[in-house]
């Protein structure tokens, strides 16, 4: 009992400053609902070039459950808490909230069926390779954010969500990541920059 009271005293303080952050104060004003998408900027080399590459903003996405948990993938497929994937972005950088237009969907994109519909991903692993319907040696879905999205969604629209043949312009840095012949440029795929463009969605920047 003294062991979970120290704890309890010790979070008091903890959850005190986590009330009261910059971050988790705009959340509160925030307009925000299950299936939004938020596009953010992550402060990373690969995350710089993707921008690059595909000439927007934003190198990671997230679906928002509910209006504080966002469901990524990020070394893995997993829920994560909306201040803590705010937190990540790059410092100045915006953030987007995408909302698919009620014109685009074949049924709301209610809390119940997004929670249902993520058990089937969860603790899947992230595929830094970034090709489309890639699987581990033990058989599991590999998914970067983007690809986890679409894969997520695209039952629910009545288009399907934006992919294409990836470019991989800037050859020489991609195979310094890939390595030399190994990029892998063609294959089917996407980003957060195809959502970002697409006309399925109305844009909103959160003022964070």
């Amino acid at each position: 009992m003294a062991f979970i009271m120290g704890n309890f005293l010790f979070a008091i303080p903890l959850i005190g400053i986590l009330l009261s952050s910059p971050v988790f104060s705009a959340i509160k004003h925030l307009d925000l609902r299950s299936g939004d998408l938020i596009l953010v900027s992550l402060n990373c080399r690969l995350c710089e070039l993707i921008e690059k590459e595909e000439q927007a903003p934003y190198s990671h996405m997230g679906l928002l459950l509910d209006e504080k948990t966002v469901l990524e993938s990020l070394g893995e497929v997993r829920l994560t808490n909306l201040e803590e994937f705010l937190s990540r972005r790059k410092q100045g950088s915006q953030v987007l909230r995408l909302r698919a237009k009620s014109s685009s969907l074949l049924r709301p994109l209610s809390r119940d069926l997004l929670y249902n519909e993520a058990r089937e991903f969860l603790g899947l692993p992230y595929d830094d390779d970034f090709l489309w319907d890639n699987f581990s040696d033990s058989g599991e879905e590999k998914l970067y954010c983007s690809e986890l999205i679409t894969k997520l969604l695209d039952k629910h629209f009545n288009q399907e969500l934006p992919t294409k043949k990836m470019h991989y312009n800037y050859l020489s840095e991609w195979e310094d990541y890939f390595g030399e012949g190994n990029v892998p440029r063609g294959k089917k795929g996407n980003s957060p920059a195809d959502f970002y463009k697409s006309d399925l969605f109305d844009q909103y920047e959160l003022p964070i």
